[in-house]
């Protein structure tokens, strides 16, 4: 049984910071570095991006809008969102309306240590459930994800560990940078640690889980099949073995 703790530490609400709109660069896709844009020099252990920005088909009947090919897509997925606040930077977003159905996932090399990124924006955000995204195993176990939690905390759930809320002050239709490192361990020390940014470059460090039970390590990432939440905006997704920066 999950324990949920809530620590009562207040940061600064996030603004976007500033337009990055035509700086990354037009093909995105698999890089060796997953920071320093437009050069893309930076972390070694870059695996995937995704900005929505290539000539990819992103899935079955999606349309090619993609740097990669996506494992799976379902519903009323959109990779090539174009509508206001959209796009969080370059030409195009993804968008995920509310709907257990609307999702898609690609997966990826697993490793041990994952960090994964994206910029993100909600154009409402209801009473809880703003799920930003999730790291599961290939073969759909759930391992790590975070989520807006509300208007007043951050969620961060470690699969058979604590869930941690950290008190922060989110506003609708603003974009925020999200990384989340996830940790495979070997029986109750699994880890998950969120962090989020106005700029992508100066992080804040939510509070971390620590006591998870998954052993297997994530090799998937997993967008929408959000039920209460609404409007989910995404863009620039990374995942690395090593930290990285956006800017």
């Amino acid at each position: 049984m999950k324990t949920l703790l809530l620590i009562p530490l207040l940061f600064l609400a996030l603004q976007y910071g500033g337009d990055k709109s035509n700086t990354i660069p037009a093909s995105g896709g698999t890089i060796s570095g997953c920071s320093g844009a437009p050069s893309d020099t930076g972390s070694s252990g870059c695996v995937m991006r995704e900005t929505f920005e290539g000539s990819t088909l992103c899935y079955t009947a999606f349309g090619s809008y993609c740097d990669n090919a996506w494992t799976y897509a379902n519903g009323s997925a959109n990779f090539d969102y174009t509508t206001s606040p959209a796009p969080l930077q370059k030409t195009r977003s993804i968008y995920f309306p509310s709907g257990s159905a609307n999702y898609a996932y690609i997966n990826f090399t697993p490793s041990t240590t994952v960090y994964a990124g994206s910029m993100v924006n909600f154009s409402a955000l209801p009473g809880n459930d703003n799920i930003i995204f999730k790291l599961e195993t290939q073969a759909a176990s759930a391992t790590c994800y975070v989520e807006f939690y509300g208007t007043t905390q951050f969620l961060v759930f470690n699969s058979g560990g604590t869930t941690q809320l950290t008190t922060v002050s989110v506003s609708a239709a603003t974009t925020y940078y999200i990384k989340l490192k996830a940790v495979a361990g070997s029986g109750t020390n699994s880890s998950c640690t969120p962090y989020y940014s106005a700029n992508g470059t100066s992080w804040t460090t939510g509070t971390a889980s620590t006591d998870g039970t998954w052993t297997t390590d994530a090799g998937r990432l997993l967008l929408g099949g959000l039920v209460s939440a609404t409007n989910l905006i995404g863009d620039d997704y990374r995942i690395s073995t090593s930290d990285f920066n956006y800017w």
